[in-house]
Parts: structure tokens; sequence; C-alpha cells
């Protein structure tokens, strides 16, 4: 009768502790998928920063403006290829 009953009651604890450990882990599982939420809408916060500074960049009159300072610049524009060191030109 006494086995029995520490049979039933070390089975009970092993059954707790294991379903704490699966606690556990899914309490971590979510944690790091809400750190990866929160970095991930960090990253997007930044690159919609960095697309709006190119957009602001990129206006027009800024842009000519940007471009009468040097007429070369255009060209490293319109053919990028140019402005690599010759031997390392790329084909166009």
């Amino acid at each position: 009768m006494f086995a029995k009953l520490l049979t039933i009651i070390i089975a009970t604890a092993c059954i707790a502790l294991a379903l704490l450990a699966l606690r556990q882990q899914r309490l971590m599982v979510v944690h790091e998928m809400v750190d990866t939420h929160r970095e991930l809408m960090e990253h997007r916060r930044s690159l919609w920063t960095t697309r709006q500074r190119i957009a602001e960049a990129c206006r027009t009159p800024a842009l000519e403006a940007w471009l009468a300072e040097d007429p070369t610049r255009w060209l490293a524009i319109n053919r990028p290829w140019t402005v690599v060191p010759t031997d390392m030109q790329a084909q166009p």
C-alpha cells in the first residue's frame, strides 16, 4: 500500500514538473516572438525614415541644384559603369 502511494506521488510530481517545463518553454517562445516583432517594427520604422529622407533629397528642385553643381554627376547617374576604375569596368 505504501509503495503504491509513493509511486503515485512520484508519478504526479514528475508529470507536474514536465508540465511546468512545457509552460516555461512556451513562455520563452512567446517572449522571443515579442522581441522579434519589436525588432521587426524597429527595422520597418528605420526603413520608412530612410525612404522619407531619400524622397526629400530627390525632390526636383533639390536634385536639379545638386546636378547643377557638377555636370559630371549626371553622367555618373546615367552610366554608372563609367565611374568604376578602368581595370574593373563592367560591360554595359
